[in-house]
This record gives C-alpha cells, sequence and structure tokens, in this order.
C-alpha cells in the first residue's frame, strides 16, 4: 500500500471513530462543511439523514455513505467532465446508460446535459450504495434519471457483491460475505426497458466490464458512443489477475465496429486504463485505435 493510501486508510479510520462518540456525527457535520467551505471559498453544507451524508452546494446535493471532498457537486460535476465526457458530450435529448452509477455523482451532470427530453439509466449493483443513488436522484428532482439495483454480468444468476468500506470500489466477487443481488445481462435488461438506441454509455464496475460486455452484442450494436473503465491497475497492485481486461475490452469493441481511442498518456490509472469507443460499424475495420 502506497504512503497516499496509507494516509486516506488512517483518516478513514479516524472519521469511523470520531462517529462512535456522543455527539460524533454533529461534530464531523461540522468539520466537514468547515472544511469543504473553506477549500471551494463558498458555503457547503454537509450532514447526516436517515445514515447518509447530504453534500449542498446551492441547490444541488449528492448523498454518499460517508462525509467526503470528492462528493460536493461542484467537484462531481468536473470529475465527470474529466474523466468520461473528453471525446462526447451529451446533448439535449440523449439517450444515457451509467453503468456503474455509483452515488448519482456522474448522473447529476448527465441529466442537465441530456434536458428534459433526454433519458438517463443509472445501474447501480451495491444495496447500500444504490439508495444513495435514488436520494441523490429524488432531492435534486432528476426526473429524466431512472435508477435500477441490479447487477450487469454475462447471465441471469445472482452474484456476490463485496461490501468495501470505501463504497465506490465494491465489486463482484466469488468469495463468502458482501451482498447477493439479482444479476442480468445488458442485452435482457435494455430489452426489458425497451431501449433501441443509447448515445452514450459510460461502464464503471470494477473489473466486471468483461462479462458484461461478452453477453452485450445487441446493446453494443446501438450505442454511439462509450467509455468503458478498465482495471488493469489493480493487478498490477497486486490485486486479483481478473481485472486485467483492458487488451480484451479494446478487441470486443473494435470487433464491434468501433473505433477506439485511449488516453495513455494520462499519469491516473483510472484514466489511462480507459477504453473510448466511437460506434462507425463495418468503416471500422476493427482496426482503428489512437491515443490521446
Amino acid at each position: 500500500m502506497s504512503l497516499v493510501e496509507n494516509v486516506k486508510s488512517s483518516v478513514r479510520r479516524s472519521i469511523d471513530l470520531i462517529a462512535t462518540f456522543p455527539g460524533g456525527h454533529f461534530l464531523l457535520a461540522f468539520l466537514a462543511s468547515m472544511r469543504a467551505t473553506l477549500r471551494h471559498k463558498k458555503f457547503i453544507l454537509i450532514y447526516r439523514k436517515q445514515g447518509r451524508w447530504q453534500h449542498w452546494e446551492d441547490r444541488n446535493v449528492i448523498v454518499d455513505l460517508k462525509p467526503q471532498l470528492c462528493s460536493v457537486p461542484s467537484v462531481c460535476d468536473a470529475a465527470t467532465r474529466d474523466h468520461w465526457l473528453t471525446h462526447y458530450q451529451p446533448r439535449q435529448g440523449d439517450m444515457i446508460v451509467d453503468l456503474g452509477a455509483s452515488v448519482g455523482d456522474n448522473a447529476l451532470t448527465l441529466s442537465k446535459l441530456v434536458g428534459p427530453t433526454g433519458r438517463v439509466i443509472a445501474i447501480e449493483a451495491h444495496p447500500a450504495t444504490y439508495k444513495c443513488l435514488e436520494e441523490t436522484c429524488r432531492l435534486n428532482g432528476l426526473s429524466n434519471v431512472f435508477p435500477i439495483h441490479v447487477a450487469i454480468h454475462d447471465s441471469d444468476e445472482s452474484v456476490q457483491i463485496s461490501d468495501l468500506s470505501e463504497n465506490k470500489s465494491n465489486a463482484i466477487n466469488s468469495g463468502e460475505g458482501g451482498f447477493s443481488v439479482p444479476g442480468t445481462t445488458l442485452d435482457k435488461l435494455m430489452g426489458s426497458l425497451g431501449i433501441d438506441e443509447i448515445s452514450f454509455m459510460k461502464i464503471n464496475i470494477e473489473g466486471a466490464e468483461l462479462p458484461a460486455l461478452k453477453r452485450a452484442a445487441s446493446v453494443l450494436s446501438r450505442t454511439k458512443h462509450m467509455v468503458v473503465s478498465c482495471h488493469d491497475f489493480l493487478a498490477e497492485q497486486g490485486g486479483d489477475e481478473a481485472a486485467r481486461t483492458f487488451d480484451e475490452i479494446r478487441t470486443i469493441l473494435a470487433g464491434m465496429g468501433f473505433s477506439i481511442s485511449l488516453r495513455l498518456n494520462d499519469p491516473r490509472p483510472y484514466i489511462s486504463y480507459q477504453v473510448i469507443g466511437t460506434y462507425l460499424g463495418d468503416a471500422a475495420n476493427g482496426t482503428a485505435i489512437k491515443a490521446a
């Protein structure tokens, strides 16, 4: 574990410890609000309600399981645009699939971009994270965002999903522990929703992207733009070798008629291992790959 990761882990443990004291949540809310306000030079209100933390900035809010600077709405907006929207900017009326929607930190921006005539299908597997997603959508009045609680995989069978303290890193696992979550394929889910064409699809499902795309041929042929976050860097850090999906994802998308773009020069591994696809059909010839 790196020094930065050790520091982050220590901070998380300290937060958990403070929360156990009488009045600890009020102290955390005050400290988190003050820190965020000083950092952003504008008033940010962070407080706990019904076991979840609301991060208010102006009239926007992100609900998370812990108080975090990264859950301040303007931070989420900037991250969404930087991480996912460098090659395609969603437009009014677009149909978007947010696969791995987490707490709604991307959905808030996507909802505004597609407008009242567009739709965002926000899919999240982890039960507690999904509750945050629902609350984020409800409190912001995101009537064009449709949260769905399901794990996208290569079958209709239920899957086990981990329950880590860092909720945004939870993933499908084959071991014991965590939660059992209903599973389905991307093709079947989109078919049940009657979705014929997808303008943009974002996939960030912590290593499950390969089984998800292996059973998504129909959906891929009707998707114009997509970004897939691969997690090879987790294997490089000593994690499960099954996290190495970058090469296979590129092969699958290129074979399906996508022109592939990469961000190899970005120093952040979660960005440099992204696969960005633009559907060209037969014109792609399965070979168009360029680095950015």
